[in-house]
């Protein structure tokens, strides 16, 4: 009753200063801005060297964090150097939660390490790996694109050669991608009207 009557009385002020005091308020830091959720937060190769990025999804529980690296540096290595390779914790606790996961994991991914238009490639590792992915995709919508940069999404990454002929395939797309991404640019560039005084 009396919040009514303050409402009542001092209306618009009253909002205003309820909207004042709401505007500081923010979300939660997502879960992936700690590194300890990361199996590998960007690998050694460096931003300028790197052609294309490699987001590899591999739900499970390893029992440490050192075999759980080792076994996603083993499984992503037929990317080559030219890869920067991101994988997150994903916790195979239920398949919801690891598509949840893995949806922030992208999310994160794209907010804080993703500039405008660099190519990314999303790799599941095995049937859980493949099912988080595509869940995630589904919950991402339109947030992935080949617009931002999504150049393909792999189900399953499958050991030996398999690994090998899936990694090649992404760097024929990516080169692919980048030769369009400089005829974009290159068309656009030849599309600009001349400066004003100069002629065609």
């Amino acid at each position: 009753m009396l919040l009514q009557t303050i409402l009542n009385r001092f209306g618009t002020a009253a909002r205003a200063l309820a909207l004042a005091l709401l505007a500081g308020c923010s979300t939660p830091p997502s879960p992936y801005s700690h590194v300890e959720n990361w199996v590998v937060r960007q690998n050694a190769v460096p931003t300028y060297f790197a052609t294309y990025d490699v987001i590899f999804v591999a739900p499970g529980a390893e029992p440490s964090a050192t075999r759980r690296h080792g076994r996603v540096t083993a499984q992503t290595q037929p990317f080559g150097r030219g890869a920067r390779v991101f994988a997150p914790v994903v916790r195979a606790a239920s398949e919801t939660e690891a598509v949840r996961e893995t949806a922030e994991a992208i999310r994160f991914y794209l907010a804080t390490y993703h500039p405008d238009g660099r190519p990314y490639v999303l790799v599941g590792a095995g049937e859980s790996g493949a099912r988080a992915l595509a869940g995630a995709l589904a919950d991402l919508g339109t947030e992935v694109s080949p617009d931002d940069g999504l150049v393909v999404a792999y189900p399953p990454a499958l050991p030996g050669a398999a690994a090998e002929a899936v990694a090649a395939d992404a760097r024929a797309r990516v080169a692919a991608f980048l030769d369009r991404q400089r005829w974009k640019g290159w068309s656009k560039a030849a599309e600009a009207p001349p400066p004003e005084g100069a002629s065609r």
